[in-house]
């Protein structure tokens, strides 16, 4: 037979709020935690006490310094694969058009379906940077369904098959990275990548 649990709440007698387990209320440990001692402001000696200029001059630094990272920040995202540059781990570099022919010989097969929003997304992200894809529509045929449950079995989609590096949803910065790994792998060149956000 299964019991009765009861709870039981301690209350603090002199505030008759709920106690902790030591016996106390929130107030009762409050009031028995140490006062810290605020210094005013004339006890700093002249030379470290802020002054109204100084104060002024260390705010603009302080925005200064975060504006210009701020600006680098968004300046490093806004870099489009079609400019991709190489760091190459031998000696020769690629050029631009060696980087777009290598990004479009990349064997990429994206599963949709036609009613797929993020699906959407993906074939426009992948248009407008003009990387070629093989889209395989999973809605009505069953053979390409289960080409896709054998990669994800989940079967959500999008799910890309990059260069046999499979990613199920859709992250614009995961799909240039595995692009760049395939090219790495393929070329033996790291392409320096990212993606514009609009």
């Amino acid at each position: 037979m299964g019991g009765v649990v009861a709870w039981v709440i301690v209350r603090c007698e002199r505030h008759n709020l709920a106690a902790g387990p030591e016996g106390r209320c929130i107030l009762c440990i409050r009031e028995d935690a140490p006062v810290s001692v605020r210094v005013p402001p004339s006890s700093f000696p002249a030379s470290t006490r802020p002054t109204g200029s100084r104060t002024a001059w260390l705010a603009l630094a302080l925005f200064a310094i975060c504006g210009a990272a701020g600006y680098l920040w968004m300046r490093s995202r806004s870099v489009h694969i079609a400019s991709a540059s190489t760091s190459p781990i031998g000696a020769r570099t690629l050029s631009a058009d060696e980087v777009k022919r290598a990004v479009e010989t990349t064997p990429i097969t994206v599963y949709m379906t036609h009613t797929c929003p993020v699906c959407a997304k993906a074939r426009g992200f992948m248009a407008d940077n003009g990387i070629p894809f093989r889209e395989k529509d999973v809605d009505d045929n069953d053979g390409l369904r289960q080409q896709l449950i054998a990669i994800n079995p989940r079967h959500t989609v999008p799910t890309f098959d990059i260069d046999g590096d499979v990613l199920v949803g859709f992250a614009p910065q995961d799909v240039v990275d595995a692009i760049s790994a395939s090219v790495e792998r393929r070329y033996g060149y790291k392409l320096k990548t990212g993606v514009r956000t609009k």
